[in-house]
This record gives C-alpha cells, structure tokens and sequence, in this order.
C-alpha cells in the first residue's frame, strides 16, 4: 500500500500491545512474542496453539444453582437456563419474553465479575448506559470527525452502524432506570444535513436480544452477526448495485462447543445451562485473497475448527480465533474491479461479517479500533483508492477523545 503501508508501521508499533486487544476492550490471550514468532513465519495473524484433545473441560454433573435476591440486591450464582441462542419456554417454568420491553434486573457476583440478570434468565449484561456528559462529548466529537471527512470526500458514500445491546436498550424502568441511546444522540448530532447514511441494530425485544446474543459474552452471536450483515447489505444495496446477499449453508456448534467470556470463567461454579455455546453459520465466499500488514496471510480458522481441531477450555476466546484477530491492518482482495474499494472499520463486534461484507466490493481495507484512533485515514483514502466506507460498532467505537 505503498507510502501508507510505511506510516502505518510506524503507527503501529506505537500502538502494538494495545492492537493485541482486538476491539471492544476485551483482553486477547496472545503475547507479543507469539505476534513475533508469527511475524518471523511471515503470517501476521496471531491465533493461539490449537490442540485436538480436549482440556481443562469441566465437570458439570453437579449443578450448584443459587437464588437469586430482589432487584438490585447483589446474588452470587444464577440459574438454569438453554444453550446461547436458544430461549426459555413456559415449559422450563419461565417466559420466552416475546414481546418482553420491560424487565427486572438482578446483581449479581461471578468472581471478579460483577453483573446482571436479565429477568430469571441466565443472560448477563453490564450496567445499563446512562446519560453521561464525557462520553455524549466523545460522541459528538465522533459525528465531528466524520462529518469532516464526508466533505473533504463528497463522492464517496459514507455508511455509519451502531451495534445495540441489552445495555443500550431503555427496558428498566421497574429498577428506575433510564437508559441514554448514543446511537439516536450521533444521529442527531450528524446533523439533519448530513450526507452520511446511519443504521442501528434494532432490537425488537428482549427475547430477540437472547436469540442474537450470548449469555456472558456481549458480543452478537452468529445469528446477530448475520443480522447485521444483512442490514448493513440493505443499506448498501440502496446506493449501488450488489452481487447476491449470501445465505448460511449450514450452522454448526461443534459438538457443543461451551464456553464463557468472563474473566476467570474456568474455575467459576457454572452449570453447563449457564455457559454460552459457540456456533458459527457456514458459507460459500468462493475465491479470494487476505493480507495483514501487506503479506498474504489466512485471516480465520474456519477450516481447523470444521477439521476438530479446536481449545475446548470454557474461557477461549473463540470469537477471536475463529474469526480471526487484528495485528497490522488486514485487506481482502475479491478480485472484482468492477466493484468499488471499501474501507471498513469496526471494533470486535464486526469481525463475524467482514469477510462477508469485503465479498461485495473488489478489496477491501480493515482496520479496528485502535488503527482508526491512530491512523491517518484521509491518507488512506486517497492511496487506497476507497470507494465506500462503513464505520460500525457498539458504543465505545462512537466515542472520540482525541482531536
């Protein structure tokens, strides 16, 4: 990427230990010397070592479930509940919560963590997002920036989504609590002018939270994540002609593959019901190449999971490996000039759907959160040869403490 490729280098090594993160604030199991290893084999994607055996994998003939307290009243422990993705039924003694916008919330103690129930389920969320004067400046600087940016490049289209999650959704009322949407607060301080097109993530209800997200992961799950897709391809498909949305072939959880992502969550007392199952949807995206920071590298392990070989431990960050990490930036080449170029910038919560997204346009430029805080992207732009842009992710990706 020419002149670009060398500044970022530099950018990057600036900021290398913070790019191990990956999006989202989430610690990655992965040191730099694994990064340097990988840098020495020229594949600059760092994955952690697979192992077909499995290890570490718990116990979980004895359930240790805990009630749960009132409102707000700190509970250790949680209660049974279906595999991620799946929801609670009249049968299991508790709603399915269609329809379900209003709700209890329920403190409670893993650990380290401390978090909230959602109802009698088993799905945790953080604190609910409150009004807060910094983080409304950061957002208002992020609507700044990008409005800068759409007028020095009018001719390219501009594609904003905000990824909401149970914390961004106004349904505690009963616990007196009023949830600040940042997603409808950037929209509005864009401007009724701009020219730039935004989306959300809507959330119809708590139920479709539980469908399309995990229960100790605040990530969207496959099926979110191919929400997203679609939604973001429905925007696109407005401006430009497309090549077909693509359809899962087939959705796979490998063999039940648990796990949990709070902090210690091997040595918490879980019952099997309260940990998340991994599952990933299957697609065709044909032929294509992928880079990090300029050399051909495989960006995913897809195909060593579909082969077995695969961490069973409960705290592995599956979202990370399968879909690939972050250490310098990474490009898709679909090899179809008739297409624009994109660039696509995205915290973690993207990265189950770039590769999807990348498929529609000829290459594509990635860069996650901290690249796009540290990065000159204007320069890009111009060296790149960008086409369209979309910028996506959850609330933190909207906020802007810098210039």
């Amino acid at each position: 990427m020419k002149q670009f490729r060398t500044n970022m280098k530099i950018a990057a090594g600036a900021v290398f230990v913070l790019l191990l993160a990956g999006g989202c604030g989430a610690e990655e199991p992965f040191s730099v010397e694994t990064i340097q290893r990988a840098e020495e084999e020229q594949v600059l994607e760092a994955y952690a070592p697979l192992v077909e055996n499995e290890k570490k994998k718990k116990d979980y003939s004895e359930e240790k479930v805990d009630s749960k307290t009132n409102s707000w009243k700190e509970a250790v422990g949680g209660t049974q509940g279906n595999p991620a993705g799946e929801t609670q039924t009249e049968a299991d003694g508790k709603s399915d919560y269609a329809g379900v916008t209003d709700i209890k919330l329920t403190k409670v103690t893993y650990g380290e963590n401390i978090k909230y129930v959602l109802g009698d389920s088993d799905y945790l969320i953080s604190e609910p997002n409150r009004e807060n004067g910094n983080s409304k400046n950061a957002v208002k600087q992020t609507a700044k920036k990008w409005n800068v940016l759409k007028a020095a490049n009018p001719q390219i289209p501009i594609y904003t989504y905000f990824i909401n999650r149970a914390t961004d959704m106004d349904w505690y009322a009963q616990d007196k609590i009023k949830v600040f949407s940042y997603a409808d607060y950037f929209e509005k301080q864009l401007g009724e002018d701009t020219e730039i097109r935004t989306g959300q993530f809507v959330i119809k209800d708590v139920k479709h939270y539980m469908e399309t997200g995990y229960k100790t992961d605040f990530h969207v799950n496959n099926r979110g994540s191919y929400e997203v897709y679609t939604d973001i391809y429905q925007m696109l498909e407005a401006d430009m002609e497309l090549t077909p949305l693509f359809v899962p072939e087939a959705e796979n959880d490998y063999d039940n593959l648990l796990f949990t992502r709070l902090k210690g969550g091997a040595i918490l007392d879980f019952t099997e019901e309260q940990l998340d199952v991994f599952r990933t949807y299957q697609f065709d995206l044909g032929e294509y190449d992928s880079y990090v920071g300029g050399k051909k590298a495989k960006i995913g392990l897809e195909e060593e999971y579909a082969n077995g070989k695969i961490v069973r431990d409960v705290d592995f960050d599956h979202q990370f490996s399968y879909y690939g990490g972050q250490a310098e930036v990474v490009e898709f080449d679909f090899y179809q000039p008739d297409k624009p170029n994109l660039l696509l910038i995205s915290d973690s919560q993207g990265r189950p759907s770039r590769k999807l997204l990348a498929s529609h346009f000829n290459r594509t430029v990635f860069l996650d959160d901290f690249q796009y805080r540290s990065m000159d992207i204007q320069q890009l732009i111009e060296e790149e040869q960008i086409g369209s842009i979309i910028f996506m992710g959850q609330e933190s990706m909207f906020e802007w403490y810098g210039k």
